[in-house]
Protein backbone atom coordinates (compact mmCIF):
# COMPACT_ATOMS: atom_id res chain seq x y z
CA UNK A 1 0.00 0.00 0.00
CA UNK A 2 1.70 3.45 -0.86
CA UNK A 3 2.04 6.33 1.60
CA UNK A 4 -1.31 8.09 -0.23
CA UNK A 5 -3.43 5.39 0.22
CA UNK A 6 -2.48 5.36 4.31
CA UNK A 7 -3.17 9.17 4.47
CA UNK A 8 -6.67 8.69 2.49
CA UNK A 9 -8.16 6.34 4.29
CA UNK A 10 -6.81 6.66 8.00
CA UNK A 11 -6.66 2.89 8.25
CA UNK A 12 -3.07 3.55 9.89
CA UNK A 13 -4.57 6.00 12.41
CA UNK A 14 -7.73 3.49 13.52
CA UNK A 15 -6.19 0.02 12.31
CA UNK A 16 -9.23 -3.13 12.55
CA UNK A 17 -11.78 -0.27 12.39
CA UNK A 18 -13.07 0.76 9.13
CA UNK A 19 -14.71 4.05 8.76
CA UNK A 20 -19.06 3.07 8.46
CA UNK A 21 -19.06 4.79 5.00
CA UNK A 22 -16.09 5.08 2.65
CA UNK A 23 -14.93 9.42 2.83
CA UNK A 24 -12.85 9.48 -0.43
CA UNK A 25 -10.55 11.57 0.38
CA UNK A 26 -8.79 14.07 2.16
CA UNK A 27 -11.28 14.39 5.79
CA UNK A 28 -10.06 16.71 8.34
CA UNK A 29 -8.88 15.44 11.29
CA UNK A 30 -8.65 16.81 15.07
CA UNK A 31 -8.03 14.83 17.98
CA UNK A 32 -9.90 16.45 21.18
CA UNK A 33 -9.63 14.24 24.32
CA UNK A 34 -10.03 10.67 24.35
CA UNK A 35 -11.82 10.54 20.93
CA UNK A 36 -11.21 11.72 17.41
CA UNK A 37 -13.26 13.43 15.25
CA UNK A 38 -13.46 13.74 11.26
CA UNK A 39 -14.45 16.28 9.17
CA UNK A 40 -15.99 15.96 5.74
CA UNK A 41 -14.25 14.86 2.68
CA UNK A 42 -15.04 13.40 -1.00
CA UNK A 43 -17.20 11.00 -2.00
CA UNK A 44 -16.23 11.26 -5.47
CA UNK A 45 -13.73 13.63 -7.34
CA UNK A 46 -16.87 16.02 -7.46
CA UNK A 47 -18.85 15.47 -4.09
CA UNK A 48 -18.02 17.01 -1.31
CA UNK A 49 -19.39 15.67 1.89
CA UNK A 50 -20.35 18.16 5.10
CA UNK A 51 -20.39 15.08 7.78
CA UNK A 52 -18.80 15.05 11.26
CA UNK A 53 -18.08 11.51 12.60
CA UNK A 54 -16.53 11.05 16.53
CA UNK A 55 -13.91 7.83 16.50
CA UNK A 56 -14.12 6.50 20.07
CA UNK A 57 -10.63 4.35 20.32
CA UNK A 58 -11.94 2.62 24.19
CA UNK A 59 -14.90 0.97 22.40
CA UNK A 60 -13.35 1.37 18.64
CA UNK A 61 -16.55 2.58 17.28
CA UNK A 62 -17.39 5.22 14.95
CA UNK A 63 -20.43 7.84 15.22
CA UNK A 64 -22.10 10.06 12.67
CA UNK A 65 -23.07 12.59 14.47
CA UNK A 66 -26.23 14.70 13.86
CA UNK A 67 -24.29 18.17 13.72
CA UNK A 68 -22.59 19.15 9.87
CA UNK A 69 -20.25 21.70 8.75
CA UNK A 70 -22.61 24.27 6.26
CA UNK A 71 -20.74 23.16 3.31
CA UNK A 72 -19.47 20.08 2.10
CA UNK A 73 -15.36 20.06 2.33
CA UNK A 74 -12.19 18.51 1.80
CA UNK A 75 -8.39 18.81 2.55
CA UNK A 76 -9.49 21.24 5.32
CA UNK A 77 -7.44 22.29 8.18
CA UNK A 78 -8.77 21.88 11.78
CA UNK A 79 -7.54 23.24 14.76
CA UNK A 80 -8.62 23.48 18.89
CA UNK A 81 -9.39 26.34 20.51
CA UNK A 82 -10.45 27.76 23.15
CA UNK A 83 -14.70 28.75 23.73
CA UNK A 84 -14.08 31.71 25.26
CA UNK A 85 -12.18 33.40 22.55
CA UNK A 86 -15.46 32.95 20.33
CA UNK A 87 -18.07 33.90 22.57
CA UNK A 88 -20.61 34.98 19.77
CA UNK A 89 -20.26 30.68 18.82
Amino acid sequence: MSILSLFNDFSYLFPGTPLPTALGWNPAFQRHGDTFYLFGGRASRTIHVNTVYRYNPGSGTWTLLNERMRTGRSEAITMQVRREDFPSC
